[in-house]
């Protein structure tokens, strides 16, 4: 890795450690290989830098914000995979379920609904 990265952009790198501790404590990181936090159980003690609260800190800390047109229409692709996902709807600032066909569509399309609202939801 490149040593131009401040400090607290490194630990945006560093992989999940759970810690030598036994609590279960939910915790965020952030995986480089996706772009996107995801959640892990956090012992306690004796982790790293790349642990966060919440996703939204998570997200804040160590990813850029997506080009997502918030205010498009959901859009289930061509294909007929049937996952869940959110969108985001602009006339009640709510995230919303849909069914995304898996291809296709537009980038009103999330994974959990706290990805929808860090990046459309009002700050």
């Amino acid at each position: 890795m490149s040593s131009f990265f401040p400090a607290r952009e490194k630990n945006c790198f560093e992989p999940p450690k759970k810690g030598l501790c036994i609590d279960s404590l939910r915790r965020w990181y952030f995986d480089t290989n996706s772009g996107e936090c995801r959640e892990f159980i956090y012992g306690g003690c004796e982790g790293n830098g790349n642990s966060y609260i919440t996703f939204q800190e998570c997200m804040e800390y160590c990813a850029d914000r997506p080009e997502v047109d918030c205010y498009a229409s959901p859009d289930p692709g061509h294909c007929y995979t049937n996952m869940p996902r959110y969108y985001y709807d602009s006339r009640e600032e709510a995230c919303k379920l849909f069914i995304y066909g898996g291809c296709g569509g537009n980038t009103n399309n999330f994974v959990t609904t706290e990805e929808c609202y860090w990046t459309c939801g009002k700050d």
